[in-house]
């Protein structure tokens, strides 16, 4: 029987204490999952504000949100808000713990009618003298407002980053990061003169991680690209400010992306409109817009909600895709739809999308949340490849070694190799299998190897030999070199958590826009960044054993 020291003792204490901290760690946020009442289906997008304080988050697409267990102790209740949904507050003492809590809103049928009451009022107390006005008119309108509506004077603002890729429904790549903006106000143009600074990163290790998708686009090899045809940002940025780029209301003085391009000159020439049902954010009445555009097999799917009260713009939802030339053909040039057809799905392949929001505080609309997302395609790794050439200048041969075994059948067929030597072609006499390698025997190899025994002998420094091989596959039936190619959408996201007081930065730690995020940047831990954190992605499975 083994004794116990009091040495041991007390290491066995110590260890139990550092799980019990480590299991607390991974069980003190209380997490949530946001839904339609009626359908259950999850709601993306919606704002939580934390009551009676400036803060909040925005849930994930998927509904899901994370809050700390702790602020229980500084927080009675939180607020849920989404256009088209009643708002709803909960105490936070009703979230449990260590379970997935559903928070369910109502659709607002009857909130709506409240507001339009109230909004009539305020119109007849402006004496507004048009009242039926078209959509284009609308958004025209919505423009111009722009300087009234948003903030001109600087402002500063915390949230969350993040950027990943998703594919079949996982995530990939997830890279996380809590930053806070200096924004020089609208009347500045945002690049130049907006700056941010690195609060923490994160490498979400927790996610899959492929190294391949997560490479720069490759335009030269077309390895990794997005479609051609489509202009999005193509600045030599990092990914936040590409991001910020691609918001088309603070840049809507600057070319941003196809087809909105520049919001105040090109937006309504571009698309066509419909006037959709009236809606509401629960406090404020809305017109909700849809967005059309149909050319060469392009087509644009969309949304904008505007402030009947001061033609506000509150969220744009933005979806650009590539359609059949039957569906073409059901539109104008510039795709106003058919009856029928304007309610249809959008079935057809995405080529990117955007979602935005802006939050009305004191009078003014603030950024909310952004999210962009573009399809790329990749030529992936072949699953079957050669990775290695070898010369034996003692015994005369050439070996190609690959990665995965090679079936023998037919593999030892002469024609299906090519041998060249400094561009020149070389015959070969036989071709022998070894488990993961060929070895390929040239004819007359006394006269080849005499001529180049100096480069043969270093082969690393004269790369005059080159093998090509075909037509063989490995043990598991893949096809040396054959690459197949995969899609994913990469996304790009940020949630204002806080709207904050405006100070200059610290100039030691401004963000380099030239320098990937995750690259070689500085980060101010110095602040406190209590109130602030991470809403990562809940984990799929989690979400499946919960329902």
């Amino acid at each position: 029987m083994q004794k116990w020291t009091a040495r041991k003792i007390l290491f066995f204490i110590i260890c139990s204490l550092f799980l019990n901290k480590i299991c607390a760690q991974k069980e003190d946020f209380l997490i949530g999952k946001i839904i339609d009442s009626q359908t259950e289906n999850p709601i993306a997008f919606v704002t939580i504000r934390l009551l009676k304080t400036n803060s909040g988050l925005i849930a994930n697409a998927d509904g899901g949100f994370k809050i700390p267990e702790n602020l229980k102790t500084v927080i009675d209740s939180i607020s849920f808000t989404s256009i088209g949904y009643e708002k709803k507050n909960i105490a936070l003492t009703n979230l449990k713990l260590g379970e997935l809590n559903l928070v369910k809103l109502v659709p607002a049928i009857e909130d709506l009618s409240e507001i339009r009451v109230i909004s009539t009022k305020n119109k007849e107390q402006k004496n507004q003298k048009k009242l039926n006005l078209s959509p284009s008119e609308i958004i025209s309108e919505a423009i111009k407002r722009i300087p009234n509506n948003y903030p001109n004077q600087p402002f500063s603002y915390v949230g969350y980053y993040r950027d990943y890729q998703m594919q079949n429904d996982s995530y990939l790549n997830l890279n996380e990061a809590l930053l806070k903006v200096y924004d020089q106000g609208f009347y500045a143009r945002d690049l130049p003169n907006t700056k941010t600074v690195i609060y923490q990163l994160k490498k979400n290790t927790d996610f899959k991680r492929n190294r391949d998708a997560e490479k720069k686009y490759d335009y030269f090899t077309q390895r990794k690209i997005v479609d051609n045809d489509i202009k999005i940002g193509e600045l030599d940025i990092n990914e936040f400010y590409l991001l910020r780029v691609h918001d088309p209301i603070r840049n809507h003085r600057t070319n941003s992306f196809d087809f909105i391009n520049r919001m105040d000159t090109d937006f309504l020439r571009n698309h066509s409109f419909t006037l959709g049902n009236e809606t509401t954010n629960g406090s404020s009445l809305l017109y909700q817009i849809k967005i059309y555009r149909n050319i060469n097999g392009i087509m644009v799917r969309g949304k904008i909600y505007i402030e009947k009260e001061n033609f506000a713009i509150h969220k744009i939802e933005y979806t650009v895709m590539r359609g059949s030339d039957e569906e073409s053909q059901k539109h104008n040039t510039y795709g106003s739809p058919s009856l029928s057809d304007a309610g249809r799905d959008e079935e057809e392949t995405s080529i990117y999308s955007l979602t935005e929001e802006y939050q009305k505080i004191n009078s003014k609309m603030y950024p909310s949340y952004i999210s962009f997302n573009n399809v790329f395609k990749l030529q992936a790794t072949p699953k079957f490849r050669a990775i290695e050439m070898r010369v034996f200048t003692k015994d005369q041969y050439f070996s190609l070694v690959f990665n995965n075994n090679i079936d023998e059948t037919d593999a030892d067929r002469i024609n299906n190799y090519r041998l060249t030597v400094n561009d020149k072609r070389i015959r070969l006499d036989k071709v022998r299998i070894e488990r993961n390698i060929a070895h390929l025997y040239p004819k007359n190899p006394d006269e080849l190897f005499k001529e180049y025994a100096d480069y043969f002998e270093n082969i690393t420094e004269n790369n005059i030999v080159d093998i090509g091989v075909k037509n063989i596959e490995d043990v598991f039936g893949n096809r040396v070199n054959e690459s197949n190619t995969q899609f994913y959408n990469q996304y790009r996201e940020f949630f204002i958590q806080e709207i904050t007081d405006y100070s200059l930065p610290p100039e030691d730690y401004v963000m380099d826009p030239s320098k990937p995020i995750f690259g070689d940047q500085p980060i101010h831990s110095g602040d406190s960044l209590s109130g602030y954190w991470m809403n990562t992605p809940l984990k799929q499975n989690y979400i499946s054993n919960e329902n």
